[in-house]
């Protein structure tokens, strides 16, 4: 389909603009959602996808997933944001099992950390255990290990014998618990948990 050339290439600076403020004043985010530049750009349909993908063919920008940004752009750290990203990563590390939640982190850190934080999951410097609470890799490793190690097969477990198993107080185990049912570790019965066959994580959420 042919469209007014004057349109398309207006069409196309629109969509440059949006993705470019986008990254400027969300500068962690991965980039904008495609659906939002196409409902931001005021266009539908097959000239809006038209005018994203000559500007993909061009080398303006780039699409990964849903996720469309300037082409060779990434998120990088400010000096600023370094020193939030390591104080996070810290208060995080302290007692790395029964960490800080998002709220108390906010409260502590200012009103920039839950933004850092979803930086530093997709970074892969953080796994979200529940929606306020995140743990280090290397700890959610070392609770699945000892679940791993400790649980016998085919056995079905209490929360009290695994709270026992992780030390750890009621408030982290339970969500821990669910995070491990969702990825695969455990299985919940009606009255406790089983380790999975093969315990493996299949797919942090």
């Amino acid at each position: 389909r042919t469209y007014d050339p004057v349109i398309l290439e207006g069409l196309e600076a629109t969509v440059e603009k949006i993705i470019l403020n986008h990254v400027a004043n969300s500068p962690l985010e991965p980039g904008v959602q495609l659906e939002n530049v196409r409902s931001s750009a005021g266009a539908r349909g097959m000239v809006i996808d038209r005018a994203v993908s000559r500007l993909v063919e061009r080398s303006r920008i780039e699409i990964d997933g849903s996720v469309v940004r300037p082409a060779g752009w990434s998120p990088r750290l400010n000096e600023r944001e370094q020193v939030l990203a390591d104080s996070i990563l810290r208060e995080i590390s302290l007692k790395s099992d029964e960490p800080p939640a998002v709220s108390e982190l906010v409260a502590s850190l200012g009103e920039d950390a839950p933004a850092m934080i979803r930086y530093l999951e997709r970074a892969g410097k953080l796994v979200r255990v529940s929606d306020d609470r995140y743990y280090s890799p290397a700890a959610v490793d070392v609770m699945v290990g000892k679940l791993r190690s400790t649980l016998e097969p085919k056995r079905t477990y209490s929360p009290a014998e695994l709270r026992e198993v992780l030390g750890v107080s009621r408030k982290y185990l339970i969500p821990f618990l669910e995070f491990c049912d969702v990825t695969g570790v455990t299985d919940r019965r009606a009255e406790g948990r089983v380790i999975a066959a093969g315990g493996g994580r299949r797919n942090r959420p």
